[in-house]
């Protein structure tokens, strides 16, 4: 991309909670493909993949404040209203139409130190266009007593085909600045499903984290 990325937000704060609206005028972070042209060899035949970057302009939309009714629960949402340069590829329309990406969630944490956040996404993070399918998810942490250790779970299923991610872990406070997280992620579902294409991530993971 050569032309500039730009964008503008501004934010308020009320009695129970925070708004804020943008807008933002740039390109999508993924390629897309351009052209395809076939490109004939001695033996055999390739092809010329070109690609390029569409432009879009999001309108965004997002709050923060008390949950009616529960008292200590947050409620938290994002909206985005994205207008996609029409794009095409051997004459079929990758993107076209306006559409929009959400993720409204809360969180609440118990009296026995149950952090719990329960969310609805419209748009996973690698979806755009007529792609956009919904999703629940469900992030669960306990904090021990007398322990530096912290058990934490994390689960995202897809409402269109069942497919699923589950995340089980477990992090440990050496100190009030470093920590290790051991975790094991699951995936289930066919490859073809939303989810199930990212079987490759399925796997055991341990992740430091250092604050200074």
């Amino acid at each position: 991309p050569e032309n500039p990325v730009w964008g503008i937000k501004l934010g308020r704060s009320f009695t129970s909670f925070d708004a804020a609206i943008s807008y933002y005028n740039g390109y999508y972070l993924n390629a897309y493909p351009e052209t395809m042209k076939p490109v004939p060899d001695a033996s055999e035949m390739s092809l010329n993949l070109e690609l390029g970057y569409p432009k879009k302009s999001v309108f965004g939309f997002e709050f923060q404040g008390d949950f009616p009714g529960i008292e200590g629960a947050t409620l938290r949402g994002d909206l985005a209203y994205i207008i996609p340069q029409p794009w095409e590829t051997q004459g079929e329309d990758v993107l076209k139409d306006l559409y929009i990406k959400a993720a409204i969630g809360a969180d609440y944490t118990t009296s026995f130190d149950l952090y719990l956040n329960v969310g609805f996404i419209w748009g996973f993070a690698f979806e755009e266009g007529d792609q956009c399918s919904p999703y629940i998810s469900l992030n669960a942490k306990k904090e021990l007593k007398d322990s530096k250790l912290t058990p934490n779970y994390l689960g995202i299923i897809s409402l269109q085909d069942g497919s699923m991610i589950n995340s089980i872990g477990a992090s440990y406070n050496f100190t009030d600045d470093f920590s290790i997280t051991f975790s094991y992620v699951s995936i289930l579902g066919d490859q073809t499903s939303k989810l199930g294409q990212m079987g490759s991530a399925e796997g055991l993971y341990l992740m430091g984290e250092w604050s200074f």
